[in-house]
């Protein structure tokens, strides 16, 4: 059993996702095994978006619904796509008489992992992808070469990104992004294998379909990575490089930047919104500091300099989702002073 467990195990959940015919948009998937929601309307009226998110805990990917709050490992996703229970309940036990103990039969799950072709794609490429998996972030020295030769978007005469600006009432001589270069050589990044076959982290076609690229920083102000935005009306909105983690990963403009790096910056007041959109409505105000997380990237918060003379502005939106995200806000960031404000009284859409 160990060694198809192993090698089951160095598989990533988004993989093992994939290969259970889960559908993915963005960093959601449905359906829900368990419950059998599609999406989180189930819970609100407005959000369309998928119900099952992944994380990680410790060094284990694990899953969760946000409807039916039902979690676990790759092993439980299986179990529940295949046989709608947990794996806790499709393992059966026997008697070992020379170990006199109760020992659980795998074997049920096996199958299933082994019909997916999950363990013989991971005997093939086993030690290349542990490998990968261990890679947190892509060389910064390419990402830092992606950047450096796009153009910043207040000096570039794209009429489409331009217009998108517009439509999302943020100015685009204040946006706080650059524009890829469309001569970028992809080919020469770090390749990664990914479903098979060795690709770029940042493929070649991402240059006209997430033009637009956001930096993201740790929580000592250092570049990471970066992420891709849509101007069109992409099946996603949004991407980061492939094969490579973003978690505990921040949006920051120059002033929560130098915030961060604690070089005796301690600014009095401090924005904190959720997602790109909103971070970049926020700062095209030139005068704020501004943070911006993602999913995942709250609870790295925690990390900042933060002193009971700052105020922090959380801007979310006015709905049941908006204030859950404000209460985690609250918790991370003390001792703080948080406020809550809505976005939407800044002009931009979100």
């Amino acid at each position: 059993m160990t060694n198809w467990y192993e090698q089951a195990k160095a598989y990533s959940i988004e993989s093992i996702a994939a290969a259970l015919n889960l559908q993915k948009k963005g960093t959601r998937w449905s359906p829900c095994p368990a419950c059998g929601s599609q999406n989180l309307k189930d819970i609100s009226k407005t959000d369309k978006r998928y119900p099952l998110r992944f994380y990680t805990s410790g060094n284990t990917d694990m899953f969760e619904c946000r409807v039916c709050k039902v979690y676990g490992n790759s092993f439980d996703l299986v179990s529940w796509v295949k046989e709608g229970r947990p794996a806790e309940e499709t393992l059966t036990t026997y008697y070992d008489k020379k170990a006199k103990v109760d020992r659980n039969d795998w074997s049920i799950l096996r199958n299933h992992f082994m019909d997916m072709n999950i363990v013989s794609f991971v005997e093939k490429h086993g030690d290349n992808y542990e490998r990968q998996r261990q890679l947190q972030y892509p060389p910064i020295t390419e990402v830092e070469a992606l950047l450096k030769t796009s153009t910043w978007i207040p000096k570039c005469e794209s009429k489409r990104v331009i217009s998108w600006c517009n439509r999302r009432g943020i100015d685009y001589q204040k946006m706080k992004a650059g524009l890829v270069n469309t001569d970028f050589d992809c080919s020469a990044l770090t390749h990664i294998e990914y479903n098979g076959r060795e690709i770029p982290w940042w493929p070649s076609n991402w240059k006209k379909t997430f033009p637009v690229l956001i930096p993201l920083v740790d929580t000592n102000g250092n570049l990471k990575s970066v992420m891709g935005r849509a101007t069109n009306k992409e099946k996603r909105k949004t991407t980061c490089p492939i094969g490579h983690s973003t978690k505990g990963l921040l949006f920051a403009n120059i002033n929560a930047r130098n915030f961060m790096k604690r070089n005796g910056n301690r600014p009095e007041k401090v924005w904190i919104c959720e997602g790109e959109m909103d971070y970049l409505t926020v700062a095209q105000f030139d005068q704020m500091t501004v943070i911006g997380v993602r999913e995942g990237s709250t609870f790295a918060l925690r990390n900042l300099p933060w002193h009971p003379c700052q105020t922090v502005f959380v801007a979310t939106d006015n709905d049941a989702k908006g204030d859950e995200f404000a209460n985690q806000i609250a918790k991370v960031i003390y001792p703080a002073i948080g406020r809550r404000i809505d976005v939407r009284n800044l002009g931009g859409i979100t």
